[in-house]
Parts: C-alpha cells; structure tokens; sequence
C-alpha cells in the first residue's frame, strides 16, 4: 500500500523570519533545491563572514605595522616619555595641542604628546589618514608608526632640517611650497594649518608637514585618487587605510544618532 503521508518537517523553535523577506523561509526537504530566498540568505552570511575575516587580517596587520619598537602595549614608551615630561629643555617643540619630544630609543624618530586627551577613534582617524596620506605624498606628509591612546602619543618621522640653508631661499621655497601643499591636500579635502613652525624642509630640500592633517572625509575622493595614482602594495595599503576610515565615520556618525 502506498504511503501517502507527507514527510515530517522539522520544528525551528526560536527561528526568525530574516529581514530580506516578508514571508518565512520554509525548511527545504532533503533531496531538494533550496529556495531563492535561502541562496540570498546563505550569500549573505558567506559575505558576512569573509568580510569579518578581512577584517581581522587588515587589523592583523596593522598591529604589527604600528609596533615596529617591540612595544606591545605602548607601556614602555609611556613610562620613558613620562621621564623626558620633566625635562622641558628637552623638547623638540611645544604647540596648542601637543609637545613633541625626540622618541627614547630610536633618533629617526618623534613622540608627539597630546595636552588634551582626544577620544580614542579620533587618534585612530589620525593615524589611518597620516599613513594614507604619506603614501601620497611621500616627500611632504611624515609617516607615523604609532598610536597611544593612554596617555595619547603619536609617533613619527623625524624631519632633519639641513645643514646649511639660506634664509632668503628657504622664505621663497617655503611660500611657495606652502601654497602648492595646501592645493594638492584641499583637493583631497584635507587641510593643513600652514604656520612656518608646522613647514619644515628636510636634508634633501622637501617641504614637510609636520603638524596633523585634518578633514579627509570624502572617502569616495580619496579612493579615486588612490585607485588613478597609486599601484600595487601601495594600492593594497591605501584601500586599508580609507576601510578603516571609513569604519571610524561610520562610528562617529551612529554615535550621534
């Protein structure tokens, strides 16, 4: 005699109807094709899930790159830049918002100390744009290693300004060269604030920027420029850097809501 009862389906107590569909996803019977809406649902999550894995490596990689001194934890700087604090004659120089000090270790390079304690995603933003930015503009904007939140540090390049420069030359150079720095940045809809203490040139007659860059929100610019200029590891590095600015917009905007 030929059954005709209908296969038992099985019981999904805490189950939700997904947000992509009205109506419920019903459980596929074995042996059959599942439905339209499962495929979306199952590409979904897959995206999902390789997103949150490159993600994991992007953050990976970006902690080894930001500790190249073998700080683990920046815990060891900020007991040593807490002993230079004392010393004011010491100081490489002393703005609004930061003392920059000669890095305890490594002559190549700077500790600048914030006065005030910004929050930590705008330190963050700060770090990712200083980077994406010195890809770009390699020969102006100092590159950045790394990022201390507690008490908050940010440590670069130092710039080692010339021997011998003539004053009447580097006045010329440097107004000009002020000029043509903010163009390229305002581009990106970035600006710099272009007092001369903030202009440095180096050994080889580059103007640098050694204050920090503000705005570069317009993630959208930043990509094109990226993608028209920019190849390669340089490429891969600057599409890291704008995700991760990009998910800091993100924050700050959901923040206020």
């Amino acid at each position: 005699m030929e059954n005709t009862e209908k296969p038992q389906e099985k019981e999904y107590d805490d189950w939700k109807a997904p947000e992509v569909s009205e109506k419920p996803i019903q459980p596929s019977i074995a042996g059959e094709e599942p439905t339209d809406t499962q495929l979306v649902i199952e590409t979904k999550k897959k995206e999902e899930s390789e997103r949150e894995i490159s993600e994991a490596r992007s953050q990976l990689a970006q902690i080894t790159e930001s500790q190249p001194d073998n700080y683990s934890s920046g815990t060891r700087l900020v007991k040593e830049v807490e002993k230079i604090l004392e010393d004011p004659d010491k100081y490489v120089g002393r703005g609004a918002e930061k003392i920059v000090l000669d890095h305890p270790s490594d002559p190549d390079k700077v500790v600048a100390k914030f006065h005030a304690k910004p929050d930590v995603e705008y330190m963050k933003q700060q770090y990712y744009l200083n980077k994406l930015l010195h890809i770009f503009l390699p020969h102006n904007i100092p590159d950045v290693h790394m990022v201390v939140t507690d008490p908050p540090l940010l440590v670069s390049d130092k710039i080692k300004p010339p021997e011998k420069i003539n004053p009447v030359s580097a006045f010329l150079k440097k107004s000009l060269g002020r000029i043509l720095l903010k163009r390229k940045l305002n581009k990106l809809d970035v600006f710099i604030d272009g007092n001369d203490c903030n202009l440095i040139f180096d050994q080889n007659g580059s103007l640098n920027y050694v204050d920090s860059p503000t705005g570069g929100s317009n993630l959208d610019k930043l990509r094109k420029v990226a993608d028209q200029r920019l190849h390669d590891e340089d490429l891969e590095k600057a599409h890291q850097y704008i995700d991760r600015l990009e998910l800091w917009k993100r924050r700050k905007r959901d923040f206020k809501l």
